[in-house]
């Protein structure tokens, strides 16, 4: 990380944590990044809010200065696979999870 402030302090650096309130070197990143995926692994879509306003919450309270972004989220879909209940697997399930994330 030294490295990339060394070579151009104009850029910001940061990376996508899939470690997300464990990761130890967030204390060195300009933008707090998130890999997460709540509603797919782990949860059902009534977790999805939740948990992105507690990780939120989480970066707010322990970097206050520094910018949050999802980096990475969804559900996984197959596609021409459609449910009327949105089971998992669905395109409707996968579209459910996207429009929560959002």
């Amino acid at each position: 990380m030294a490295a990339a402030f060394h070579e151009d302090t104009s850029r910001l650096v940061t990376w996508a944590s899939n470690r997300k309130t464990s990761d130890l070197a967030l204390q060195h990143a300009d933008v707090v990044s998130f890999n997460s995926y709540p509603g797919w692994y782990g949860g059902g879509p009534e977790s999805v809010v939740a948990s992105w306003q507690s990780d939120g919450a989480w970066v707010a309270a322990h970097y206050p200065t520094k910018p949050f972004i999802i980096s990475e989220t969804g559900a996984g879909g197959i596609s021409g696979n459609h449910s009327a209940n949105r089971s998992r697997w669905s395109e409707e399930y996968q579209a459910l999870i996207d429009t929560l994330d959002a």
